[in-house]
């Protein structure tokens, strides 16, 4: 099994339904800490098409990473947050002034 299957495997296992996704250089304990690029990341990934099942997180922190995408994506992502949030769970999206966006390469 590669790493990333064994660290998803072992998240499930031990309960610790929380997200932080684009965490950038925010790290948090009991969380699994996400982004498409850095290190000392728990997983890389891509906003658009997380690896987990659906209704299994309980919570999903997604600082400054919205204004990332075009606005022809923004609900096909927000969807897929909502996906695998559970039912009665906290999505904490934010982000940045309106004058900063930066694309993600596809």
């Amino acid at each position: 099994m590669e790493k990333r299957e064994e660290l998803l495997e072992q998240w499930r296992a031990e309960s610790k339904p929380s997200v932080n996704l684009g965490c950038g250089e925010v790290r948090y304990a009991d969380t699994l800490n996400c982004d498409m690029y850095g290190n000392e990341l728990d997983l890389i990934m891509d906003a658009r098409n997380l690896p987990f099942k659906d209704g299994s997180v309980e919570f999903l922190e997604a600082h400054h990473v919205l204004e990332h995408f075009g606005h022809r994506e923004t609900m096909d992502v927000l969807s897929e947050w909502k996906r695998v949030l559970r039912s009665r769970s906290f999505g904490d999206q934010r982000t940045q002034h309106e004058g900063y966006t930066k694309p993600i390469d596809k």
